[in-house]
């Protein structure tokens, strides 16, 4: 009964080990997915200033002064 005892122990001492690397690879995958994310937003922000009158409605508004 013992030795079935020990034997459980292990395997949940194994199991939990193995859930412990996969949250920290899920971790570092979402960590990653995030700074991506922010690095995206930052970028389509500067592209938008970079735009006439600044913003994405800012170049529609001269779209139609043009017309």
């Amino acid at each position: 009964m013992e030795l079935l005892q020990r034997g459980r122990a292990a395997r949940t001492r194994e199991e939990t080990e193995e859930l412990q690397s996969l949250l920290s690879s899920l971790n570092i995958g979402s960590s990653s997915i995030s700074s991506s994310i922010r690095a995206i937003a930052t970028t389509v922000q500067q592209q938008q200033q970079a735009l006439p009158g600044g913003t994405a409605a800012g170049c529609a508004e001269q779209d139609m002064e043009q017309e």
